[in-house]
């Protein structure tokens, strides 16, 4: 698949800076000059490096997301977690980590601040007592109804000021990148119950 996006990439150089193309990261280490000696990565090298640039798009549309949450003070994993508990009721927290893709101390966080603002309940599981079974109150299902629209516009406004077709190869190539990159996440994605 990846095969298949080198041609865009190559066609599209991004830039970000003075019109200045991307350049891709040579195949040697970047702390080594050709001769062996070492090099240090300057301040223009490193602005355009994708770890950066996705460090600083997720500052924004975090900062978007906030903006349209407003007075509804939902975070954006709360917002995520809140979208798997609707679709899967009485899920548990291991499978909930799962499937929001974040580590299991996170997640219990997470549940323990839903909890505390009344948005979610747990109960025993009728197979194992030790097992709590999470699922949305009447009060996080409205809250997630409310919250939809506003992350629904935060989204729109992060990509507005691309073309469709570039929102759309934009979209098509961070998730490629993120699926195939999903094993080196600390908590990697796993949407099937069989997958270890």
């Amino acid at each position: 698949m990846l095969q298949s996006l080198i041609p865009f990439i190559a066609a599209n150089r991004w830039h970000a800076f003075n019109d200045r193309p991307f350049e891709s990261v040579p195949n040697q280490p970047a702390c080594h000059r050709g001769d062996g000696t070492m090099k240090m990565m300057n301040l223009d090298e490193l602005y355009h490096r994708p770890g950066h640039l996705l460090r600083r798009a997720n500052q924004i549309i975090i900062g978007m997301f906030v903006e349209e949450i407003g007075d509804l003070n939902i975070t954006p994993v709360q917002f995520a977690s809140m979208v798997v508990i609707a679709e899967h009721p009485k899920i548990d927290a291991t499978r909930l980590s799962e499937l929001v893709a974040l580590d299991r101390s996170t997640v219990g966080n997470v549940i323990e601040r839903l909890e505390d603002k009344g948005l979610v309940s747990r109960t025993p599981s009728r197979d194992d007592k030790r097992v709590k079974l999470i699922q949305l109150s009447r009060k996080g299902e409205e809250a997630l109804a409310l919250c939809t629209p506003a992350v629904e516009r935060s989204q729109e406004r992060f990509l507005a000021s691309l073309k469709p077709a570039d929102r759309a190869n934009f979209m098509r190539l961070l998730a490629a990148l993120v699926h195939l990159n999903n094993e080196h996440s600390r908590a990697p994605l796993r949407l099937s119950d069989d997958v270890a």
